[in-house]
């Protein structure tokens, strides 16, 4: 039996690797720019650490385990097994930083920073960020990024080091200059997948500001564009792909508040993958922050009343319940850290009404009096499952 520990740059424990020996050799295909360095060992000289992950070949196939996955699995290709393990390192490393964000996303440097490519399933992040390496800029990331506050209060991303992965079969229609690229920088591949790294693969740890975000819509046909997104929807696309899981929710929050106001926003629709890249490259030059406002949530507090709603007593307003206006919606945190909430304008027009204590009863009153058109039954209904939810995410509470 040979034993490789493998110790990745940055991470507290090793990736230990049994009878692996083609796996550890042809490692830094899939890693090109992550520095590791690897021992051979036995176990009398095994350290107190536990590994981050445990691979085992049996001549046939590939067990992997790991206390960042629920149970063990089984991998019959060396590339199959390798795009598990990169997803586990990307689990320690948020594990290791619990005070970060890290986003489920592609993100290329061009002049100024880095563009933000939230990940949409199928939209195709990652032949778009080979399409824009082939242009010159540099991948960061195509999975995952971690994400820090910067001195200036802007959001700082962190390169992977990791090459970019391809679906198989490559789209039709790739431009020829990206083709040439792939071919000239080539990486490990099986029937699904393909690496491609090259000299445009920042280093591990190499760091950047986050300039702009591109929310990718990938059509059959149709002209490449670029249009403006409601900022409600940045704000649901970052929340939806960010899983950090240290911070509490209004942390969380207030970031990709900050995110959203230092990196402005566009959808880019395209068909065409070189046309694309280029309106990336070129297009985006004439996006500009928008006024800064730092946004502060309450700290995580005790949990919410679970009692049931009681018609005739007095409710008000916490100070949990703090909201930030994104276009259509309001957003905010549960006042015990866990969860992001969204509401709808009447929603937040509710909870100003609960300012001053009021009962459930004499609230419905009100609003039956300003909405005379409203058939009661239904308000009531409304304004109850309204308070109910209030009252589950401690944003109301009984009045002393």
């Amino acid at each position: 039996m040979t034993v490789h520990d493998i110790w990745f740059q940055g991470l507290s424990a090793p990736v230990r690797c049994v009878d692996c020996d083609d796996l550890v050799t042809g490692l830094a295909g899939y890693v090109p720019c992550w520095p590791f360095t690897v021992k051979r060992t036995v176990p009398a000289e095994y350290g107190p650490e536990v590994p981050c992950a445990v691979l085992a070949f049996n001549g046939t196939a590939w067990l992997i385990q790991s206390p960042h996955t629920t149970e063990p699995r089984i991998h019959k290709t060396q590339v199959n097994v390798i795009c598990d393990l990169l997803s586990i390192l990307a689990s320690a490393l948020i594990a290791q930083s619990p005070d970060r964000l890290c986003f489920h996303a592609a993100a290329v440097e061009g002049d100024g920073g880095l563009t933000l490519f939230p990940a949409l399933r199928r939209a195709g992040k990652s032949t778009l960020s080979v399409a824009l390496m082939a242009r010159g800029a540099r991948l960061f990331t195509d999975d995952y990024l971690l994400v820090d506050r910067g001195p200036s209060g802007a959001l700082i991303g962190h390169a992977t080091g990791i090459a970019a992965r391809l679906r198989l079969p490559l789209p039709e229609g790739l431009p020829p200059e990206v083709l040439t690229f792939v071919g000239a920088n080539p990486g490990p591949e099986n029937k699904q997948y393909r690496y491609v790294g090259g000299q445009t693969v920042a280093a591990h740890g190499m760091v950047a500001p986050i300039r702009s975000i591109v929310l990718l819509d990938r059509a059959d046909d149709g002209p490449t564009t670029l249009s403006e997104v409601p900022s409600g929807d940045v704000l649901a696309a970052l929340a939806k792909q960010n899983f950090s899981r240290g911070l509490p929710a209004g942390e969380a929050l207030s970031a990709l508040i900050t995110l959203t106001q230092t990196a402005p926003a566009v959808r880019l629709t395209y068909s065409d993958v070189g046309e694309a890249a280029d309106l990336v490259m070129s297009g985006l030059d004439h996006l500009l922050p928008a006024p800064r406002q730092d946004v502060q949530f309450p700290h995580p507090g005790p949990h919410p009343d679970r009692s049931a709603l009681d018609f005739m007593r007095a409710y008000q307003r916490t100070r949990f319940a703090v909201l930030y206006p994104a276009g259509d919606v309001w957003v905010g945190a549960s006042c015990d850290g866990e969860r992001m909430l969204q509401f709808d304008a009447i929603a937040a027009h509710v909870l100003d009404l609960l300012e001053e204590a009021i009962s459930p009863s004499d609230l419905i009153d009100l609003l039956a009096d300003a909405l005379p058109d409203v058939e009661r039954s239904a308000l009531r209904d409304t304004v109850t499952d309204l308070l109910r939810r209030f009252l589950r995410v401690g944003f109301i509470a009984r009045a002393t």
